[in-house]
């Protein structure tokens, strides 16, 4: 009974009391009823603020719930833009092959944006074509000129040549020429990748139709628009957009058929602001959404545009920087030294009191051949003749020395060049990797080794191409070449045609760091001397075989002539003794 009073009092006593309490002061005519409405009244007030509280703390609750997921989204709205940032950062800073950083482009713009599909393709100039040779063109040796001393008040060459370079690399452009621009796709998301860089490759303005053409009207052709995206470059404007490709019909697809989506395009500039690439963008369906893209989207793929023309700004302010301080100047300029003094060695100076030396015959001494005696057998006449030949084989081995001493010199000379081209191998390679684009005349001077050396041109037909063949090995082959073999004209001549198009003047400018252009060309120039010399060594080796075979000839014919003779004093000696035994029968 205890417990049960205690249960009460600690569930229903304070609302009894309450209710007891409240009768009391009402003084109802039915107290019982009364209370029993006080205390359903006061259930149902206890169960509303009951749901009162519950409802304002589950309100309570829900929006401090709200007001972490909106920090939370916030948070990783400000992680994603902070990792955009440092991918932006991390890009502009590289100093990575810049095709890599190319394709670093694309996979960002895949990455942050709608684009279904991304790619870079370099502004290029159409490629300038072998120089043509002459029927009457004669090939020359390419050989060093002998040093002319400088009149008084004239600079040294080296001096000038050098001041001349670092005026020149400042250029006053103004105004860039994109009219016979050409686009070459270097990079591009996977999904992309085939289609666009080997499939396609590249695009080009349509050509004109003739006048011939444009006038004919049993058979007219269409005139074929031009690609929208080549507008961009002949306005010079840095971006351009299409919100849906279907209505452009100017539009190349690169799987041919037309489809809805977004395009956009912006520029990568270099030096003074030259458009070097295009980093395009689009949504084209089924890879695509088909959706134009927003202006967060477009913002970014700028973004990632500038961040790539910091890096190829950087890249090429260094290599600029590098041609106005490179050091290779003085040691190309040494090593055209020792090359001139390897060909013209300064006399040597003469002793005190000893006579003046006389001058070294500058042609061939005529041999002096012994003349044939007013009576001779075929016997002498052969033992003279033999005598000359000797001192004809003579002279012959003189020039054969001669002339391999030449080959020796000459191929000092190649040596001296293959030297510092080894020396500067691994820089080559990554110098040459770091450029957007192909340096002209250090494109020439590479074709014009590879036809040398018999390789597949087509591999070097492109820069992406040439660009990937530029090795430490590819050099260390250049190096292995045989001055001294049979040469292959045609192979020469097809050089020789590259090389005439090479202008040389360009060659320290275009690669600074290791000044390979005109290391190569000089190396070639040592190669040809020294094949040219071979040559004629070959020819004198010839001369003096010929020499050989004739007196070996001759001594055969003296062989023959004294046994002739043997034989015919022989056989008068046995008529002699037959003679005399027929007189002493008598």
């Amino acid at each position: 009974m205890a417990f049960d009073c205690g249960y009460l009092k600690e569930t229903v006593g304070e609302a009894l009391a309450r209710g007891c309490a409240a009768t009391v002061t009402a003084e109802p005519n039915d107290p019982v009823e009364y209370l029993g409405r006080w205390l359903l009244r006061y259930v149902q007030n206890a169960e509303i603020e009951g749901k009162f509280y519950m409802e304002r703390d589950l309100q309570a609750e829900a929006e401090k719930k709200a007001q972490e997921e909106v920090k939370t989204e916030a948070q990783k709205s400000a992680d994603y833009e902070a990792e955009k940032k440092a991918a932006l950062m991390a890009l502009a800073e590289a100093t990575d092959d810049p095709y890599v950083l190319f394709q670093q482009a694309v996979e960002l713009v895949q990455r942050y944006t709608d684009a279904a599909a991304a790619y870079v393709a370099t502004i290029e100039q159409p490629e300038e074509g072998a120089g043509e040779l002459a029927e009457e063109e004669v090939e020359s040796e390419d050989e060093e000129p002998p040093p002319v001393p400088p009149e008084e008040g004239e600079e040294e060459e080296g001096e000038a040549a050098g001041e001349a370079a670092a005026e020149a690399v400042e250029a006053n452009i103004v105004k860039f020429d994109y009219a016979n621009c050409l686009l070459r796709y270097v990079a591009a998301t996977e999904n992309d990748s085939e289609v666009v860089l080997q499939r396609v490759g590249m695009l080009t303005r349509p050509v004109p139709l003739t006048e011939e053409e444009a006038e004919d009207e049993e058979n007219p052709k269409k005139e074929t628009p031009l690609p929208p995206t080549f507008n961009m470059l002949d306005e010079q404007v840095p971006t351009f957009f299409i919100p849906n490709v279907a209505e452009n019909k100017a539009v190349n697809f690169f799987r041919r058929f037309p489809r809805m989506g977004s395009y956009f395009a912006s520029a990568v500039q270099g030096h003074e602001d030259e458009y070097r690439a295009l980093l395009c963008a689009d949504t084209v369906v089924p890879q695509g959404s088909g959706k134009v893209f927003s202006q967060a989207d477009k913002d970014f793929i700028w973004d990632v545009s500038r961040s790539l023309t910091k890096a190829v700004k950087a890249k090429e302010g260094r290599r600029r920087e590098g041609f106005v301080s490179a050091g290779f100047s003085a040691v190309f300029d040494d090593i055209c030294k020792q090359v001139t003094n390897t060909l013209y060695p300064p006399p040597p100076e003469p002793e005190e009191g000893a006579p003046t030396p006389e001058p070294a015959p500058t042609e061939e001494a005529e041999v002096e051949e012994e003349p044939p005696a007013e009576e001779e057998d075929d016997i002498a006449r052969c033992q003279r003749e033999i005598r000359n030949i000797e001192k004809h084989i003579e002279a012959a081995d003189k020039r054969v020395q001669d002339a391999v001493a030449v080959v020796d010199v000459r191929q000092v000379v190649r040596k001296l060049w293959a030297m510092q081209i080894e020396n500067v191998a691994d820089v080559a390679c990554e110098e040459v990797k770091q450029m957007t684009h192909a340096p002209p005349a250090t494109l020439h001077v590479l074709k014009a080794v590879v036809y040398i050396m018999k390789e597949d041109i087509n591999g070097w037909a492109t820069w992406p191409a040439a660009r990937a063949q530029m090795t430490v090995e590819f050099l260390q082959r250049v190096l292995a070449i045989d001055a001294e073999a049979e040469r292959d004209m045609e192979a020469w001549n097809a050089a020789r045609r590259e090389l005439k198009a090479c202008d040389d003047t360009k060659l320290p400018e275009e690669c600074p760091a290791s000044n390979l252009g005109s290391l190569l060309r000089k190396y070639l120039r040592a190669v040809r001397a020294t094949s040219n010399k071979a040559v004629i060594q070959r020819e004198k080796e010839a001369e003096k075989a010929a020499l050989e075979g004739e007196k070996a000839a001759k001594e055969e014919e003296l062989a023959a002539a004294e046994t002739a003779k043997a034989e015919a004093e022989a056989a008068a000696a046995a008529e002699a003794e037959a003679a005399e035994k027929e007189g002493e029968g008598e």
